[in-house]
């Protein structure tokens, strides 16, 4: 029921808060966006009138933490702006946060696939998922060209606008979050 999970999402709330303070670490940043998403989504799930076993609230926690992650990706330039610290932000690189969000996804699919769901499900909630997911990918990539533009540092501050807001409404952005939906199908047999 959601009881089990709203004192979770009320205390992950209030203590997003940290995300305003500078001196916030990066693993208290990354345990407050994981919990951020995780739990609410949990609350929302737990509403259903079926209960849920462990790796299923396993799943939809890590779920909520890879939607959590990729809204934080695209609003790397309001946070920035807002002095709210998030994973994308704060770090002088962004290919060690690349490689944990696709290794989030990869982890997730591998999860999902051991869930005992049929086959054609699967396979729907797959690309319902990756289509999230991947615009994510599209954005990160967006944020690497403008990276390397900046001599190698990622460092939203010091960015305009338009280096940190993706367009996935361009026709190109859209083709190529298709084609990430296509190359991560490997991980789901």
């Amino acid at each position: 029921s959601l009881d089990k999970y709203l004192d979770k999402i009320i205390s992950t709330q209030l203590g997003s808060l940290r995300q305003k303070e500078p001196e916030i670490s990066y693993e208290e940043i990354r345990r407050i966006t994981f919990d951020k998403g995780g739990y609410a989504l949990l609350g929302c799930r737990s509403i259903l009138d079926h209960t849920m076993d462990e790796n299923e609230e396993i799943l939809v926690y890590d779920l909520g933490a890879i939607v959590q992650l990729t809204n934080d990706i695209f609003d790397v330039y309001e946070d920035s702006q807002n002095s709210v610290k998030t994973m994308v932000d704060g770090i002088p690189d962004l290919s060690g946060f690349r490689a944990e969000y696709q290794q989030l996804i990869i982890s997730f699919l591998q999860k999902l696939e051991r869930q005992i769901y049929k086959k054609s499900n699967l396979k729907k909630f797959y690309y319902q998922f990756m289509l999230i997911a991947s615009r994510g990918l599209v954005c990160l990539d967006h944020l690497d060209k403008s990276q390397k533009k900046y001599g190698g540092v990622f460092d939203p501050v010091k960015m305009p606008r338009e280096q940190l807001i993706c367009d996935m409404e361009k026709p190109s952005n859209f083709i190529k979050s298709l084609k990430y939906c296509l190359e991560y199908r490997k991980y789901l047999t």
